[in-house]
């Protein structure tokens, strides 16, 4: 439509109105709980994200599910960064943010409800049995959500990578399960090996999310990718 449009010097990036109705310029906000995961403007792009109107841009075929970052824009933060220096090297990826405001194709970051929260640490002033029941509560709308979006969009993939921690209790085994039933090709990354060694390589870094950007970690993503591609070409002869 004409009210869709490009940042200006960054073409990859699409700025456009909410898809599904009028809605107020979003204000910052800050904590985690069920207010956040369920604001009615999220839902509204999820819903978008997952329909027949949306599809990735042309070319990226291969799913690639990251966690968000503590910074917005996602891309222009420290991790961020530094997974766009592997990812980048792969045209077909097409990268998908799995974040609690929900799961938010690249290029549509750049919109102002995507780059106007922070994610709190649970521990910050909260019970275990408050943090229990948002975390897990958390868990399971992420999971519904990732799951509708390749729903969706399996028409569009060739093949998905979740990025994600190797731990039991998350969304991944899920996903990973929903794949194999529906034989869409993929693979969980890291490895627990090579978590485990991106652990002992960010011992120093408070922030949970870094062994998944560690240097063990991102390497062996960046060569996963190769031995994907590689087996994915036969069927583009």
């Amino acid at each position: 439509t004409d009210n869709v449009k490009r940042y200006p010097n960054f073409p990859d990036y699409i700025l456009s109105p909410t898809p599904g109705g009028n809605f107020p310029n979003p204000e910052f906000r800050r904590g985690v709980g069920r207010e956040y995961i369920l604001e009615a403007e999220g839902i509204s792009w999820q819903q978008f994200f997952s329909s027949e109107e949306y599809s990735p841009p042309t070319g990226k075929d291969i799913l690639l599910l990251h966690p968000c970052t503590w910074s917005k824009p996602y891309d222009f933060s420290y991790y961020g960064t530094m997974l766009r220096k592997i990812t980048d090297n792969y045209p077909r990826i097409h990268r998908v943010v799995v974040s609690n405001v929900g799961v938010v194709p690249y290029e549509y970051q750049m919109n102002p409800f995507f780059c106007s929260y922070d994610y709190m640490d649970l521990s910050i002033s909260r019970s275990k049995t408050d943090i229990k029941r948002i975390r897990t509560e958390y868990f399971t709308i992420t999971q519904n959500r990732i799951l509708k979006y390749i729903k969706g969009n399996m028409h569009n993939y060739k093949a998905f990578i979740l990025f994600a921690h190797p731990i039991p209790g998350g969304y991944c085994e899920a996903v990973i399960d929903f794949a194999q039933k529906n034989q869409i090709p993929g693979f969980l990354a890291p490895d627990i090996d090579t978590y485990l060694k991106g652990r002992s390589e960010t011992t120093t870094d408070a922030d949970i999310d870094a062994p998944l950007f560690s240097p063990s970690v991102l390497d062996r993503l960046g060569s996963k990718i190769d031995e994907l591609e590689l087996w994915l070409s036969p069927e583009e002869k």
